[in-house]
């Protein structure tokens, strides 16, 4: 039997405690991580690139001071730091995300929950977003309203980095969002619902980084729901 590989030591200098910047965006790729053990799917299911979380993962280590993980040529594990930190960083967002659930509801009747969209010159998309919107009002978000509002693409990346969006609709045009959100594309068939003979157009789905992994699931499985157009 072969032995096993010594995994891989990850030196990461002492240095005098000060106040970490650790990010909500990392923290919850180091949960999706410490629960995949594995860098492929986890940033599959993060929905950004490999490269990506290994810098997120790195940075963290680097901010706390202290090797969260091992790795080798065919294995990632916990190290005993690592999971101690897990312990405390699902601890921190099980609070946070009750917080959030208890001031939405808090709100609830004052502003209800926007879905972004940057309208087409065509308006080929207006009948997907609609039903998108009543789509999320019904699966997702039952004890809120939810409605559409148009935005310039600057609108929208700011109400989606800011939180006053849920979810951000927009043309697809081959460049990547800006540093704050997680996107994914979807094919929708073109013209008013109902019609399968109009081709088919690629939209931006958009939301901000800092949102669960578990929520962007959620959110994609809806709107892939409402289109029989083949992804991919």
């Amino acid at each position: 039997m072969k032995a096993e590989e010594a995994p891989e030591r990850i030196d990461v200098p002492a240095v005098p405690y000060v106040r970490a910047d650790l990010g909500l965006s990392r923290l919850r790729s180091f949960v999706c991580l410490a629960e995949e053990l594995h860098f492929g799917r986890a940033a599959q299911r993060l929905h950004i690139s490999q490269p990506a979380l290994s810098q997120q993962i790195v940075r963290l280590e680097r901010e706390v001071a202290a090797p969260l993980l091992w790795r080798t040529n065919r294995a990632v594990g916990l190290t005993p730091a690592g999971r101690e930190f897990l312990r405390g960083v699902r601890a921190a967002l099980r609070v946070l995300e009750e917080t959030t659930h208890a001031t939405r509801a808090a709100a609830l009747g004052r502003a209800p929950l926007v879905l972004s969209y940057v309208p087409h010159v065509s308006g080929d998309h207006e009948s997907f977003v609609e039903a998108l919107c009543r789509a999320l009002q019904e699966q997702l978000f039952r004890a809120h309203a939810v409605r559409v509002a148009r935005h310039s693409l600057e609108e929208h990346r700011s109400a989606l980095r800011d939180g006053r969006a849920v979810l951000g609709v927009r043309p697809t045009d081959g460049a990547p969002d800006p540093h704050g959100l997680g996107s994914a594309d979807i094919v929708v068939p073109a013209g008013p619902a109902g019609c399968g003979d109009g081709g088919s157009h690629r939209l931006r789905l958009s939301w901000p980084d800092w949102a669960s992994p578990a929520e962007v699931d959620q959110l994609l499985a809806v709107a892939q729901s409402l289109t029989p157009v083949p992804q991919g």
